[in-house]
């Protein structure tokens, strides 16, 4: 087979990308990134904020979990209905599989 020489990359965002101006998106969703291959936690944290609302998750907190493709972000307390947040994760935050991993982000928005 051969090796894995390729980071892996962000397939789909759940809620819909905000590029897309999603609106009257459920305060209460959990926000979940699908990417090209299996990622693990890396190091660092996700900051979710409105402005105002500034909450910073790290990547190995309860609040996020791993599955194969799959990073789901569940806030513990619901995001701000009406407003519009932003995503930002810092290099490294998830890795894939391989040895030595590829940098599988940052998300930007």
């Amino acid at each position: 087979a051969a090796a894995d020489t390729a980071a892996p990359t962000l397939a789909a965002f759940n809620p819909t990308d905000p590029d897309d101006n999603a609106v009257a998106v459920d305060p209460a969703e959990n926000i979940v990134l699908r990417f090209s291959e299996a990622v693990r936690a890396g190091s660092g944290s996700f900051t979710l904020s409105n402005g105002t609302d500034v909450r910073t998750i790290a990547v190995t907190d309860a609040q996020v979990t791993i599955s194969g493709t799959t990073v789901t972000i569940n806030p513990t307390t619901d995001l701000v209905g009406g407003s519009t947040y932003t995503l930002t994760a810092p290099a490294g935050i998830v890795e894939d599989l391989a040895h030595p991993p590829h940098v599988a982000l940052p998300v930007d928005d």
